[in-house]
């Protein structure tokens, strides 16, 4: 009796795991991407796909967005290791570990949370280091993201030991390939769709008419959901011109010396950044 009521006190805890992130919540965004991949299913493809998973969404987004429901018997805490990209101007991933806990706390769940930090789009060897440091402590729960190449083959490995469960962060959009083994749970605000409103954003306040550059993150699942779906957008007019491309990594420094290139040579109405470590980098070189 004692190891099914801690079974269903882990399953319990998989609901409160979606205020890892509140800025966002997948199920309230509607809009169709316009990025095709090989690699993903859309928020909108998935659900096509996959019509059954309506109804377990909308119960989801009713329980996440009301009060906690206490746990009744908890057999002993539960054990979390989050593993982010947190060094950063930002102080998202911060912020997500924050809320995830006053959610934990408000729910009366008894828990225990290990976290680590590094830089991102790099450190792909130190988060490895992290990852076995973590499984030392023999976790419940592991909270990753997805973004490089290297990030899809740690996870691989994660979901082949079957514990613990991994649950991606930043992420809405599942791997193809992983099929019917994925991970517990993706979570996050979707990336595309987002860009999608920032793209209409764009196009009414420059009356689809601009010349403009797109600064990158590091080559991956962002910048191609960030930076792809606002240049597909800006792409169907024929007055929004694109003079320049930039990879920047997440670094605010090398966005800083990117701005200050392209400002010298190019007359541009505006740049968009795809994070924010980006954004400040360019801010720096206006000034």
């Amino acid at each position: 009796m004692q190891r099914r009521n801690h079974r269903s006190a882990l399953a319990t805890l998989g609901c409160f795991l979606s205020t890892i992130m509140m800025l966002a919540v997948v199920s309230t965004v509607q809009a169709e991407s316009d990025i095709v991949s090989d690699h993903y299913w859309t928020y909108q493809q998935f659900k096509k796909r996959y019509p059954e998973k309506q109804r377990n969404e909308e119960a989801f987004a009713r329980q996440i967005r009301g009060p906690a429901t206490p746990l009744s018997r908890q057999e002993r805490p539960v054990r979390i290791a989050i593993i982010y990209p947190g060094v950063q101007a930002s102080d998202y991933w911060r912020r997500s570990v924050s809320s995830f806990e006053a959610r934990l706390r408000e729910a009366g769940v008894k828990y225990e949370i290990r976290s680590y930090f590094s830089k991102p789009g790099k450190d792909i060897r130190l988060q490895e280091n992290q990852i076995v440091n973590a499984l030392q402590h023999d976790p419940d729960y592991l909270v990753y993201t997805l973004d490089v190449l290297k990030h899809r083959l740690l996870i691989e490995r994660l979901i082949a030991r079957k514990r613990p469960k991994v649950i991606l962060q930043n992420i809405t959009t599942p791997l193809k390939a992983w099929e019917d083994r994925q991970p517990f749970m993706y979570i996050g605000f979707d990336h595309a769709s987002g860009t999608q409103i920032l793209a209409r954003q764009y196009l009414d306040s420059f009356q689809r008419k601009a010349r403009y550059a797109i600064f990158y993150g590091p080559r991956g699942y962002v910048s191609q959901m960030r930076g792809n779906t606002f240049k597909n957008q800006m792409s169907e007019y024929p007055g929004m011109i694109l003079h320049g491309e930039f990879y920047t990594g997440f670094d605010r420094e090398k966005a800083r010396k990117a701005a200050l290139h392209i400002l010298s040579q190019k007359q541009l109405d505006f740049i968009y950044a795809c994070s924010t470590d980006i954004a400040l980098g360019i801010l720096d070189a206006l000034e």
